[in-house]
């Protein structure tokens, strides 16, 4: 690359988008690692010198927050935090309200309210993620993990009949545990969690349970889950609101 390239390049960088962008990666960051979450949230020209920029890379960040959910700006009052991200400890198997991470400042207490429990025939794709023949019976649970700020994941979760579960709680109603502590009860010793996760817009349904406006960007959550001896238990589809809810991984070697 000439040296005339490289110019160009470096150049490119700095322009302000990508500036703020850089500032509202950091700013997000440091939001759900619960800094000012009790006190004031920095005011403009804190943030210039802060991140040694000038003041419309500043605003364009923070409205790239707003936007977001993840800050709230007032007329008069000024900018604070939104409203609590909850901050789950994807090491542990457990549902939210099982588990939370310790390094979560800012986790409100979870429920699950369950939405939907049916019996159906397994379809050939729920059949073969389930390990099971086309045709034989499935229960489907969808429930609802609600913050006390509104809803947070809209779970959808297929299980072979052959389990013997019964209906966690009524319709509409919360769940007395949490989903993989009331499999545990039933009986099933859990093996491992399998996740795989991607990013789509909320179709006009997932919307309306989460709250959204139809398109909005949502997290997509596909997992399956084994017992001890790695044969299915389940198979789940999540849509997850990522303006409050962000999953915490650590890998060790």
């Amino acid at each position: 690359m000439g040296c005339g390239r490289k110019a160009e390049f470096v150049e490119y960088w700095e322009r302000r988008h990508h500036r703020a962008r850089a500032v509202r990666d950091s700013l997000r960051s440091a939001l759900i690692d619960g800094t000012w979450a009790e006190g004031a949230f920095p005011s403009d020209d804190e943030l210039g010198r802060m991140f040694g920029v000038g003041r419309n890379v500043v605003r364009e960040a923070v409205q790239l927050l707003v936007h977001e959910g993840v800050l709230q700006r007032r007329q008069g009052a000024g900018t604070s935090p939104g409203k609590p991200i909850v901050v789950f400890d994807a090491d542990v198997l457990g549902a939210l309200d099982d588990s939370i991470g310790p390094a979560a400042p800012l986790a409100t207490p979870m429920t699950q309210l369950v939405l939907r429990w049916t019996d159906e025939t397994a379809t050939a794709p729920v059949a073969a993620a389930l390990h099971i023949d086309t045709g034989d019976p499935v229960v489907v649970l969808e429930r609802l993990d609600r913050s006390e700020d509104g809803p947070v994941i809209f779970w959808t979760t297929s299980l072979a009949a052959s389990r013997g579960l019964t209906q966690p709680a009524p319709l509409g109603e919360p769940m007395p545990m949490g989903f993989y502590r009331w499999l545990e009860n039933a009986g099933i010793e859990l093996g491992s969690l399998y996740v795989r996760n991607g990013a789509v817009g909320a179709d006009p349904a997932v919307a309306e349970v989460l709250d959204l406006e139809p398109g909005a960007a949502v997290m997509l959550m596909h997992l399956r889950l084994t017992s001890h001896d790695e044969s299915i238990v389940a198979v789940s589809t999540g849509y997850v609101r990522s303006d409050r809810f962000v999953s915490e991984f650590v890998v060790k070697r």
